[in-house]
């Protein structure tokens, strides 16, 4: 039985979901879409749960791709129409490194700033741009007073 792994958005694991493929050189299409952010789409196949074909195809964030599958006398096939893909070896890949979907509506927020930054226009001539007394340095403080202590 021909499979296809499948991400399941709900709970971020991996399922095998069957393939239906016609007879022999007569290729079926599938529109699959990338997990969120991701910038590649990995397409893989099984015959009787072992990796038959493995494609990586570049994608954009959120779109729709078409994938071809056509079975041949010995393996099945998959590709990608009028894009370039990476063929990878038929051996089990390794474990996905997806973290799972958020359970509630928490929204989490990282703001980095970097005060290594040097600007050519002070007094000396370079100075930090976070430094002391710069312009920056008081909206760098009320922001930063705006999160709880970790």
């Amino acid at each position: 039985m021909l499979t296809l792994d499948v991400l399941d958005r709900a709970t971020g694991e991996i399922r095998r979901v069957p393939l239906p493929l016609a007879e022999q050189n007569e290729p079926r299409a599938a529109t699959l879409k990338p997990a969120p952010g991701a910038d590649r789409l990995q397409v893989l196949v099984r015959d009787d749960g072992k990796v038959a074909s493995w494609i990586e195809i570049p994608a954009q964030p959120g779109e729709h791709l078409t994938v071809q599958f056509e079975i041949a006398p010995t393996t099945v096939r998959a590709f990608c129409p009028n894009r370039d893909f990476l063929l990878l070896p038929p051996e089990e890949p390794p474990q996905p490194l997806l973290l799972h979907p958020s359970k509630g509506e928490e929204l989490d927020l990282l703001i980095l700033i970097d005060g290594t930054c040097l600007h050519p226009a002070g007094p000396q001539g370079v100075e930090y741009l976070l430094g002391p007394g710069s312009p920056t340095s008081g909206a760098i403080s009320r922001s930063v007073s705006l999160s709880p202590p970790l």
